[in-house]
């Protein structure tokens, strides 16, 4: 399934299939007591947030705070 089609699922009210457990969760969620929105972010436009989330993933398990990107972050933007 692409991400187009997940969120179209969810947050378009458009199903199509539910073949997923994570499909399930999403549209489970949709129906508990809080205000959840949901947006579609193409993969291009996401760069960024992927690169500081390896960073986190792969790096050391101190926490760490950046007052400017990562040379690797800065490059994508």
């Amino acid at each position: 399934m692409d991400c187009r089609d997940a969120y179209e699922m969810v947050a378009l009210g458009n199903p199509k299939q539910l073949g997923s457990s994570l499909m399930s969760g999403l549209l489970e969620m949709q129906h508990r007591p809080w205000e959840i929105q949901f947006s579609f972010i193409k993969r291009k436009g996401n760069v960024p947030a992927d690169l500081m989330a390896r960073l986190a993933w792969h790096g050391s398990p101190e926490y760490r705070r950046y007052m400017e990107p990562p040379p690797t972050v800065l490059e994508a933007v």
